[in-house]
């Protein structure tokens, strides 16, 4: 299986609507904003994943929560909300609301705990395609010292140019002028990159088979 992580929902698009095979790492249907990821990434061996807490989003949306592991990576599941009249789970919008969302934010978790040595990492979405990130992409780029395949999806043409200057036979600078179409951004990463992702496969084989639905795309 193939273990795609990501700061944004890309990996789960890739995950879901190429690979259409069970998550393998907990990074699914997240936000994470890139001092966190430049720690994972430098730090993926090292992480003690079994440390880790639930924090109430304060500063976006208060129904939302930030899962904190090993004190250092910071994972805000923007999907999942917390809505104290949903006594039963429902699905709407993409979004999944829950009385109990932090029970279910950490069942998830758990489950899909079952990361591999061979990781592929994607940055950026086709989401805030005004925005500057350079900077941040920059950060994430030196702090890969492992050298594990980066793939990083720029909106810009600045950005783009500015980043070039990095990509070699791990580091990919992708440019996209999509907006906000990440599960279309997922099959357009995987067909540019499929010898990185048929590399860097453990071969194990996938439980089940996922089938994505665009109003509930997330589970």
């Amino acid at each position: 299986m193939i273990n795609a992580i990501g700061d944004s929902c890309v990996a789960s698009n890739i995950t879901l609507d190429v690979l259409r095979q069970e998550y393998i790492n907990p990074f699914c249907w997240n936000i994470i904003d890139h001092i966190s990821f430049g720690y994972l990434i430098k730090n993926y061996k090292n992480i003690n994943f079994n440390n880790y807490y639930l924090q109430k989003c304060e500063d976006y949306n208060n129904d939302e929560y930030y899962l904190i592991i090993d004190n250092n990576v910071k994972v805000l599941y923007h999907h999942y909300r917390e809505d104290l009249n949903c006594k039963t789970i429902i699905k709407k919008d993409n979004h999944i609301y829950f009385y109990d969302i932090q029970s279910y934010i950490i069942e998830k978790y758990k489950s899909r705990l079952k990361l591999n040595n061979t990781p592929i990492f994607v940055i950026g979405s086709s989401w805030d395609i005004e925005k500057d990130k350079y900077e941040n992409f920059e950060y994430i780029i030196k702090q890969n010292i492992k050298k594990y395949p980066l793939i990083i999806v720029t909106n810009k043409e600045s950005d783009f140019l500015y980043l070039q200057k990095y990509e070699n036979e791990y580091t990919k600078i992708y440019k996209t002028d999509l907006h906000k179409n990440n599960e279309q951004l997922a099959r357009d990463i995987y067909n540019e990159y499929k010898e990185i992702f048929i590399k860097n496969d453990d071969k194990r084989i996938s439980t089940k088979i996922m089938y994505s639905n665009k109003f509930t795309k997330v589970t």
